[in-house]
């Protein structure tokens, strides 16, 4: 297992060194739905999914459509798994980051507000803020019955505010920190929608590549070259979703 501490001290040395590398974000928005003529619409992904580096946590996310309208600023998390010792005083932050071949890597270092919702309802679990811990949870746990983080995460999924209206922002950096803030684990989660297809997500919009750091976060990169159509990769992050 990773040292937390140093854990600790590479995302500060991170978040220093990216906004020194762009203090100033790219506010037009460029992710694959708002201008991709790479894939068409029905071979975009609406789900998706991101592991931490350390293993700790393993994290779904889907798209949000309210009365048929895609929400840019919004997007839906469910852990498929998350160390128990969430329970011990731990606690969870989200960020977000962009980049792009125009642009250097930018980590906005504001945590973004989410809040807990009943996955069978969409019942209220919680109100939005900045950072939710297990006691935060406590009347989640009272209200799904769920004693243990695993009965948790099972029954509650979380809403982030992006707040990004102009899709400027690509990736949620989900953040889990220990009782004394420590960085246990983290994970990058390529926000959808955007092109199904690993090699059509290699190209952005404006015919530049693609940066590396973005293209190995899509989750079927490993299908580049094996022959699968962007609509049969759609299909299969279908599995994704919940």
């Amino acid at each position: 297992m990773k040292n937390q501490n140093s854990l600790k001290v590479l995302l500060l040395l991170s978040i220093l060194t990216m906004m020194t590398a762009c203090s100033k974000p790219n506010s037009s928005g460029d992710n694959d739905f708002s201008s991709t003529s790479n894939d068409s619409a029905s071979t975009y992904i609406d789900c998706s999914q991101g592991s931490g580096y350390s293993n700790y946590m393993s994290i779904n996310i889907r798209s949000v459509t309210i009365d048929n309208v895609n929400r840019g600023d919004l997007m839906r998390l469910k852990f498929d798994s998350l160390n128990s010792n969430f329970a011990n005083g731990g606690y969870i932050q989200i960020y977000r980051w962009q980049s792009s071949s125009t642009a250097p890597k930018y980590l906005d270092p504001t945590p973004l507000s989410f809040r807990a919702e009943a996955i069978s309802s969409g019942a209220l679990m919680t109100n939005f803020a900045t950072s939710l811990n297990w006691s935060n949870l406590a009347y989640a746990r009272v209200n799904q019955n769920a004693a243990t983080v695993a009965e948790l995460i099972e029954k509650v999924r979380f809403t982030v505010n992006t707040k990004d209206t102009a899709a400027a922002y690509q990736v949620l950096k989900v953040v889990l920190y220990d009782a004394s803030n420590n960085v246990v684990d983290q994970a990058d989660l390529l926000m959808p929608k955007f092109a199904a297809h690993p090699t059509n997500y290699a190209i952005e919009p404006n015919g530049g590549a693609r940066p590396t750091a973005l293209q190995n976060l899509h989750p079927f990169r490993s299908l580049a070259n094996q022959g699968f159509t962007a609509a049969q990769i759609r299909s299969h992050s279908n599995s994704f979703c919940f």
